[in-house]
C-alpha cells in the first residue's frame, strides 16, 4: 500500500499466510525472463538485453516479505510503532525507532538530547546484534556471540527486556529498567561492565574481521571460487547525513552529484513504480529525473572495495558508539525526566531510521489519533532494483558458460548478501545459499 491508500481501500487486498508448506530457510529463489516466452523456443537473456534493460531480466523472489500497511490503517496512531516491530520481527528495533520518529513530528515536543542518546543505544546495540555475527564469522562461534551478547547487553541497558522493543515514546523516551533516580540496579551495573570489558577483545576480532574479508578480496582468483567483482550500479546511492543513523535529512549521491532532502522532502520525491508491491521498485527524483537507488551498508561507506567490507565497517562504528554511550550513560540517565504521555497530533509525518540493512522509511497521515494513510518502505522494498541488476548481470556473465552454472549462483549469492534482504537466507553460511533459478516470459522493454 502507498502512501495515499485509503482505509476503505485496504479491505480490498488481503495478505494470505500458507502453513501447508515445507520452506526451506537458506533458499533463495531468483526468477529469470526468457525470451521468446518459454515453450515456444527458449532463448536466455544476453548480456545485450541486461544491457539494455538491466532491470528487467532477473528479479529476486521477495513472497516472504510482505507489505504490512494493510494491518495498521485503522489503528490507533500511538498503537502502530509497537504493531509494526511484531509484523515486521527480524529487525523490531529499526521499526520501532523509525515508527516513533515520525510520530515525533505530531506532537508537541520533541526528544531531548538524553533521550535521543538512549535512542542511539538502543539502535547501535540493534546493528551488533543483528548484523555483527554474520560479519565476523570468520573469527569463529565464539566471536560470534561476543559481539552479538554486546548487542543484546546494550539493548537491555536501553530499556529493552525482549525482542520487541518499548523504549521509545512520541517526544522522547521511557526512563530504562533497572535505574532510579539516576542510580543503576546490580543487574543493570553488571550489563554496564560487562559491555566496557568486552569492547577491546570485540575490537580486536572485527579488525580481524576486517582484514580476513579485504584478504578474500585480494586472493579472490586464488579461491576455489572466483570470488565474483559486484558491478558498478548506476543509481544512487542514499543515507542519513552527517553519519547520524536516526537524522530526519537524507544524503543522495549520483556520480560526483550530492544533494539533500528532509524526510518530507524525500518521501515526496519517492513514487513506487509498481504501487503496493512487495517490490514496487521506488525511483527517487533527483535534478529532475527519475533515478533508481540503493541503501545500506555500501551506500553509509562508499569507500569501501566491497560490500562485505562495508558490513564490516557499519559493525566496527556501531561498536565504537555503543562504548561512548555506555560509558556516559549514568549520567544519560541521570538528565532523563518522567515523560508525559503526549498527545499525537493529526498530520502527516515521515520517520527515517538507517538500520543494520539501511534505511527505513515510515510515512503516517494521522486523523483523530488514528492512522488514516500509511506507508512502509523497507531496506529489502528499495534495495530490490540494485539486486535485480546485480543479479541479471550474474546471470548473463556465467549462465553461457560450460559449467557455468556453479559460478553464477555463487555470484547470485554475493548479490543477496551484498543487498541483504530480510530474509532467513541470509543467515545461512558463506557457500551454503539454496541459490534456485527459475523462468518466466520475459516481461522487460522490447
Amino acid at each position: 500500500m502507498n502512501a495515499n491508500t485509503t482505509p476503505e481501500a485496504s479491505h480490498a487486498r488481503r495478505a494470505t499466510i500458507s502453513i501447508g508448506q515445507v520452506v526451506d530457510p537458506l533458499a533463495a529463489k531468483v526468477i529469470i525472463s526468457t525470451s521468446p516466452p518459454a515453450g515456444v523456443s527458449r532463448k536466455n537473456p544476453s548480456k545485450e538485453d541486461w544491457e539494455r534493460d538491466p532491470f528487467g531480466i532477473a528479479r529476486f523472489d521477495l513472497h516472504g516479505v510482505p507489505r504490512v500497511e494493510d494491518f495498521l490503517v485503522g489503528k490507533p496512531a500511538r498503537e502502530v510503532p509497537a504493531l509494526v516491530t511484531r509484523l515486521c520481527g527480524l529487525c523490531p528495533v529499526t521499526h520501532h525507532l523509525a515508527g516513533i520518529a515520525t510520530l515525533d513530528q505530531l506532537v508537541s515536543e520533541q526528544p531531548s538530547e538524553p533521550a535521543l542518546k538512549v535512542r542511539a543505544l538502543l539502535h547501535y546495540g540493534s546493528v551488533l546484534d543483528v548484523l555483527g555475527p554474520r560479519v565476523i564469522a570468520s573469527q569463529g562461534r565464539q566471536a560470534q556471540i561476543a559481539v552479538k551478547s554486546i548487542g543484546k547487553n546494550a539493548l537491555a541497558l536501553a530499556g529493552a527486556m525482549g525482542h520487541f522493543p518499548d523504549v521509545a515514546i512520541p517526544g522522547g523516551v521511557r526512563i530504562p529498567k533497572g535505574w532510579q533516580n539516576g542510580q543503576s540496579s546490580e543487574t543493570v551495573t553488571t550489563q554496564r561492565h560487562a559491555i566496557l570489558d568486552a569492547l577491546d577483545a570485540a575490537a580486536d576480532l572485527l579488525d580481524a574481521a576486517y582484514s580476513a574479508v579485504n584478504s578474500a578480496e585480494a586472493n579472490a582468483n586464488n579461491s576455489h571460487h572466483r570470488k565474483w567483482k559486484l558491478p558498478p550500479f548506476p543509481g544512487a546511492a542514499v543515507r542519513l547525513a552527517d553519519a547520524n543513523p536516526l537524522g530526519q535529512e537524507v544524503e543522495v549521491t549520483l556520480g560526483e552529484a550530492t544533494q539533500r532532502y528532509s524526510a518530507a522532502e524525500f518521501a515526496a520525491n519517492l513514487i513506487e513504480t509498481i504501487p503496493g508491491a512487495i517490490a514496487p521498485r521506488p525511483m527517487l527524483r533527483l535534478h529532475g529525473q527519475w533515478v533508481p537507488f540503493k541503501v545500506g551498508p555500501t551506500a553509509r561507506f562508499p569507500e569501501e572495495l566491497s560490500a562485505a567490507a562495508a558490513q564490516v565497517a557499519l559493525v566496527r562504528e556501531a561498536l565504537g558508539r555503543v562504548g561512548t554511550l555506555v560509558e556516559e550513560f549514568p549520567h544519560v540517565v541521570a538528565q532523563l525526566g518522567q515523560e508525559p504521555a503526549r498527545e499525537v497530533g493529526d498530520g502527516i509525518g515521515v520517520g527515517l531510521v538507517d538500520g543494520p540493512r539501511g534505511l527505513l522509511m515510515h510515512q503516517y497521515e494521522v486523523e483523530g489519533g488514528v492512522l488514516r494513510k500509511c506507508q512502509i518502505l523497507s531496506p529489502t522494498a528499495q534495495n530490490e532494483p540494485w539486486l535485480a541488476y546485480m543479479l541479471g548481470a550474474a546471470f548473463v556473465q556465467y549462465a553461457g558458460e560450460e559449467g557455468g552454472q556453479e559460478r553464477m549462483k555463487y555470484a547470485m549469492e554475493q548479490a543477496v548478501r551484498a543487498a541483504d534482504p530480510c530474509l532467513p537466507c541470509t543467515q545461512a553460511p558463506e557457500g551454503m545459499m539454496n541459490i534456485e533459478v527459475e523462468y518466466e516470459p520475459f516481461k522487460g522493454k522490447g
